[in-house]
């Protein structure tokens, strides 16, 4: 399955076969959807805002994309950007903005838990599992504590590029980094 976030808000595109036909799907996301995930089959969360408007958006769907549901965001995640998201289950995820906010859900996104980096910005957010996981702002964070602490990577390469852009992460051992 593909699925196709808008840069400006409104329907997201949905392929069943590799791209070769698309189905549109309504978003209430009004702004850019910049993180798509699917737990399972059925749960999928959207993602994303504009750090400019101070926009920050996140949508829910329980029957496969069908219908989406806006999630209610605490400050400050309501006004900056959704930059990462990473989602182990259908209800246990953490987000990152653009204004440095990070939390945590246990039940879906019905409410939130802070958690504190000292980057003043989430760029993209990696769980391994429930424990561990890698954050990206102003440096790689690492967590195996399920984010309770979030430990700064010292090594000297890392901190040598000046902004880091973008992080995929495969495994606890193997973390890739654009910048």
């Amino acid at each position: 399955n593909i699925w196709l976030g808008p840069n400006e808000g409104g329907n997201i595109l949905f392929s069943s076969n590799a791209g070769t036909n698309w189905v549109t799907k309504p978003s209430p996301n009004v702004s850019s959807v910049f993180n798509i995930q699917f737990p399972n089959a059925n749960t999928g969360y959207i993602s994303g805002g504009n750090a400019f408007q101070g926009i920050g958006e996140m949508s829910k769907t329980t029957n496969g994309g069908n219908n989406w549901t806006a999630l209610s965001l605490p400050s400050p995640l309501n006004s900056s950007q959704i930059n990462g998201m990473s989602f182990i289950n259908a209800n246990t995820g953490w987000i990152g903005s653009s204004g440095g906010g990070l939390r945590v859900t246990t039940n879906g996104g019905s409410s939130w838990i802070t958690q504190t980096t000292t980057s003043p910005y989430i760029i993209s957010i990696g769980m391994v599992d429930v424990s561990r996981g890698f954050v990206l702002g102003d440096g790689l964070y690492s967590t195996t504590n399920s984010g309770v602490s979030w430990v700064k990577n010292t090594n000297p390469y890392l901190s040598s590029v000046q902004f880091w852009i973008e992080m995929f992460v495969m495994s606890k051992d193997i973390v890739y980094l654009c910048g």
